[in-house]
Parts: structure tokens; sequence; C-alpha cells
């Protein structure tokens, strides 16, 4: 990457992002094209799955969902797969923080 690239004029990547969406460009963001390697990562030595086939497969699922998604609402891929990303926290987080026992409770 020359200095150039690095500049303040260079194009920053929700201008670029919004004018590949204009052209009517399909990409599958970085975030998602990324996480292969992280899936496989996590599966073996967090979750110790001796095969993690199946999670890296259904990258291929998730990347043609939010394609379809992006293609039909004349949206960013990218922003949808952030939204999906933030809502699956959001859910995580709420079932952390639930009472044992109790599914669905509302924390204290």
């Amino acid at each position: 990457m020359s200095r150039e690239d690095c500049s303040a004029d260079a194009p920053k990547p929700t201008a670029v992002v919004g004018l590949v969406s204009e052209r009517g460009i399909m990409f599958v963001p970085d975030v998602l094209a990324s996480s292969g390697a992280v899936i496989k990562g996590v599966a073996s030595v967090i979750m110790q799955l001796p095969d993690s086939a199946p999670l890296i497969d259904a990258i291929g699922e998730t990347a043609r969902s939010i394609l379809t998604e992006s293609r039909e609402s004349r949206r960013p891929a990218s922003e949808i797969a952030q939204e999906r990303a933030s809502a699956r926290l959001a859910a995580a987080r709420a079932a952390a923080t639930r009472p044992a026992g109790r599914p669905g409770a509302a924390p204290r």
C-alpha cells in the first residue's frame, strides 16, 4: 500500500460501499468473508469440536441470505451483516443475564 492510499483524501470504506452498492455490485462483507478462520479457531480450541465443517458450511447460507436481502432491499450487504451481528450479540447478552432455571425471565 502506498503512502497515497493512506492519505486523508483516500476513499473511506463507507464511501466505497455506497459507490459499489449504487452500481449494483454485490459483495460479501469482509466481516463475513473472514469469519471462517475465526469459527475454525473457536470450534477447535474453545468448543473442542472434532469437526467444524458444519459451522463453516453455514457461512455460505448466511452469505446467500445477506446478499439476497441486500439485493431485495437495495441496501449494502455490509449494513445488513452488521445489523444481524448486532442483533445476535444483543440476544446472546440478554440470554447470559437471565437467571438460571427461568427461561425468558427478565434480570432483576
